[in-house]
């Protein structure tokens, strides 16, 4: 009996994590059919709805996170690190694979440390402009480290490191954007994975008066699982045209319809962006570990991709102005594509999953 060759993918929680793992994991099935893979998430219930239809055989180890939480919840989660990681190095002995990779999140760093210690071939993904806590940890013992923007390579051991840009879903790369022949009338907003909050409630007034100089504006907006009902609210009393969902399933769907984005700056957000050739308005998430979302957001506004604003400097008539100004001029529209897609670096998925099978000796 032949055994396939198994590598192992591990991400939890977020879009920015779990998405770009999928992403790699379909181009390993795609370069080869003789190989086992498999994944290790957190368990959270917000991983059941980015995953669906993925197919991917699972698995569940809990860690808390450490960074960015209060003294008491630190001291309970650092506790769960040496249960995480005697799991992981169980679970792996059990899965026996030939290579392992994080993708972020919490529980990422036990399953890595398991393998290293093991001695399996490991790598990471770094999507952000500046690595959070596990990766920068992780970097000083993991084999391969795949980064999406120059200025994270800062972070660790040149001789790991490779400029591969983040994995962006199959469906999504063959989305190309063409020229705007007129202003920008299809808006899609959206926060990540699990909504935001605050442009649940402020898009829908800052839209209502750009819709006054747009005729025929109209927009689509993930508004997370407990923010439906108010944002459909708000937008009704702003008097714009929206529809509202809790999560977009379809997401090259609302990519193919959109003119321009509205959102926060996660790394797959940015990345999906910048593969498309998407014009956006990033308004970062302020309680982003080490304000990455916002030097994500920033590479785009220096390359003349994108426009930058941080939450706390909105004022919704200047934002307003400026965000009309920008919709209804097709010459700013078509620049921001361009530039764009002149930060794209090709298919990382695929670049990392030849790379994932030369460390597994497939």
């Amino acid at each position: 009996m032949i055994v396939k060759k198994s590598i192992l993918l591990t991400a939890t929680k977020t879009g920015g994590h779990l998405l770009p793992a999928t992403s790699v994991a379909m181009a390993l099935n795609r370069l080869t059919h003789d190989l086992d893979i498999q994944m290790i998430t957190s368990g959270a219930a917000i991983e059941d709805t980015i995953l669906k239809g993925t197919n991917l055989k699972l698995h569940v180890i809990r860690s808390g996170r450490i960074k960015g939480t209060g003294h008491v919840k630190q001291l309970l989660n650092m506790g769960q690190l040496p249960v995480a990681l005697v799991s992981a190095m169980r679970l792996i002995r059990k899965l026996h694979p030939s290579a392992v990779i994080g993708f972020g999140g919490f529980t990422t760093g036990p399953v890595l440390a398991a393998a290293f210690i093991l001695g399996i071939p490991t790598a990471i993904l770094e999507a952000n402009s500046i690595p959070g806590l596990t990766n920068r940890l992780s970097g000083k013992f993991v084999n391969k480290v795949f980064l999406t923007f120059e200025s994270s390579r800062k972070y660790f051991a040149k001789n790991k490191t490779e400029l591969t840009g983040t994995p962006v879903r199959h469906e999504i790369m063959m989305i190309k954007k063409g020229r705007y022949p007129g202003p920008a009338k299809h808006i899609l907003v959206f926060g990540g994975s699990q909504g935001a909050r605050y442009l649940n409630e402020y898009i829908p007034k800052i839209l209502a008066k750009t819709a006054r100089n747009i005729q025929g504006l109209t927009v689509l907006h993930q508004a997370g699982q407990n923010g439906v009902d108010d944002t459909i609210r708000a937008y009704k009393n702003a008097g714009v045209d929206a529809t509202v969902s809790a999560y977009m399933h379809d997401m090259a769907g609302a990519y193919k319809w959109a003119d321009f984005v509205v959102g926060r700056a996660g790394a797959g957000t940015v990345s999906e962006l910048i593969e498309i050739g998407l014009p956006s308005l990033l308004i970062p998430f302020p309680a982003a570990a080490d304000d990455h979302q916002y030097y994500n957001a920033l590479a785009l506004k220096d390359a003349g991709a994108a426009m930058l604003v941080r939450q706390e400097d909105i004022d919704i008539d200047q934002l307003s102005r400026s965000l009309t100004n920008v919709l209804s001029s097709p010459d700013k529209l078509n620049n921001m594509t361009g530039a764009a897609r002149a930060m794209a670096r090709g298919n990382a998925a695929a670049t990392i999953a030849k790379k994932l099978l030369k460390m597994a000796g497939v």
